[in-house]
């Protein structure tokens, strides 16, 4: 699958994810912990994600 969102490099999936993180944290969904992701369709992808809230300091 392929479109305009669609991230073709490491620094376009970071931005991408960064935006679905942030949005959905927005929209009160509780993102932090472990999440199963599954891809369909030749042969099954199967991904474990943890996201961690961190703090940086500048």
């Amino acid at each position: 699958m392929s479109n305009a969102h669609t991230p073709t490099d490491d620094s376009s999936f970071n931005d991408a994810l960064a935006a679905l993180i942030e949005e959905a944290y927005h929209n009160g969904t509780d993102v932090e912990g472990a999440w199963k992701c599954t891809i369909d369709g030749n042969g099954d992808f199967h991904w474990d994600v943890q996201i961690s809230r961190v703090a940086y300091e500048d």
